[in-house]
């Protein structure tokens, strides 16, 4: 129900997020707009602001479990993968699903969006 931000020199936590529910299975960051996405067994994706700590944003990706991210934070798009078999491409600003497909037999632990 938490992720923490380390910095790697000194092995030192700099911030911990919290969100009650959410347990983070998957992760995107950019570093130079200091944002970060989270998937979670609730089948939710987070938007974090890592200057704050604060949740900027909450999509429901109608998923069993989200297990696997990635976001093109340019195009302002985000790809998951889940547990029960489905892919979906979301409009990262509106939530709206862009496309979708269910794979029959394969839990979807890796995405990767062509950049």
């Amino acid at each position: 129900e938490q992720f923490i931000l380390w910095d790697l020199k000194s092995g030192q936590s700099i911030k911990t997020f919290k969100s009650p529910g959410h347990v983070p299975n998957c992760l995107s960051v950019d570093w130079q707009k200091m944002v970060a996405a989270t998937g979670s067994d609730d089948g939710l994706v987070k938007l974090w602001d890592l200057e704050s700590g604060e949740c900027t944003k909450t999509i429901d990706c109608d998923h069993h479990m989200t297990l696997a991210l990635d976001v093109d934070w340019e195009k302002r798009r985000l790809l998951t993968g889940s547990w029960d078999h489905q892919v979906k491409l979301f409009d990262l600003d509106t939530g709206e699903i862009l496309k979708w497909c269910q794979q029959a037999r394969r839990t979807m632990t890796q995405v990767r969006l062509k950049k």
